[in-house]
């Protein structure tokens, strides 16, 4: 059976999509939460992989982060709104859902 060639998750306005390679210059995230992909801006919640053992989150020199996660390893991303999300083994870019509000012709981010 093959590899799939696209592969997304999404957890209310956090997204990540299978990437072939992490870019070069990327430095560890570490937080005593374990790895925290984002955090509300008004409640205090988060989207996070509490369980880090083989899971590793990293941030790029451009700031967008990536999200690795062992062969052999599983993360379960939790949130204290939603329900939690099992991530396979693989190479994620972390990111935040956007949507399009045809009325004022814009696009914006998602917020929780």
């Amino acid at each position: 059976m093959s590899k799939p060639t696209k592969y997304q998750w999404q957890q209310g306005d956090v997204i990540g999509e299978l990437v072939p390679v992490v870019p070069a210059g990327c430095k560890a995230i570490k937080d005593k939460r374990g790895a925290v992909l984002a955090e509300g801006e008004i409640t205090g919640h988060y989207h996070a992989v509490e369980d880090t053992e083989g899971v590793e989150l990293l941030e790029a020199p451009d700031r967008s982060r990536f999200l690795v996660v062992s062969q052999g390893s599983r993360a379960v991303l939790t949130h204290q709104e939603h329900k939690p999300v099992t991530i396979p083994p693989g190479r994620y870019r972390i990111g935040q859902v956007r949507e399009k509000d045809w009325f004022q012709d814009m696009v914006r981010t998602v917020r929780d």
